[in-house]
């Protein structure tokens, strides 16, 4: 099964346990509502302790972001086991194994809604996931995320 996975920058500085300040990265689920974009970390270090008639309640605080920065992550690591999330600058090298021949472009981690699913695009070349995963018998291919 897919690991589901959002991520998004934080808008406010965030002073809890571990602190969180403007434009640093959090991970978690996506909660959105209205004109509210939060990411509600995974991690028990945003776990915030609640004391109700003396009963201690766990709840997890949602961590506010840009929603222009939202992305999810697509479920497939990089060569370096970086986990690859929507938005990502990748590096892909693909290396004809008939001839030798090594090409490599640069691009966006994008959805395809025509083809229902991720891609790597750039102005000049386009290949998705399913093609770097399970390749073909005549070339291999290493992607890296850049950024």
């Amino acid at each position: 099964m897919r690991e589901i996975l959002f991520r998004g920058k934080c808008t406010d500085i965030i002073d809890i346990e571990v602190k969180k300040d403007n434009n640093s990265w959090v991970y978690g689920f996506y909660f959105g509502k209205d004109n509210l974009n939060s990411i509600i970390e995974i991690s028990d270090i945003v776990k915030c302790d609640y004391y109700d008639n003396a009963a201690r309640v766990d709840f997890f605080m949602p961590i506010p972001i840009d929603k222009n920065t939202l992305s999810q992550y697509i479920g497939i690591l990089d060569k370096n086991n970086t986990k690859i999330f929507e938005g990502d600058i990748i590096k892909v090298t693909i290396k004809d194994e008939v001839y030798g021949n090594i090409e490599t472009h640069i691009g966006n981690v994008e959805f395809i809604d025509k083809n229902l699913m991720f891609g790597i695009h750039s102005k000049n070349f386009y290949i998705d996931f399913y093609l770097i995963q399970h390749g073909d018998d005549f070339h291999t291919y290493s992607i890296e995320v850049i950024g």
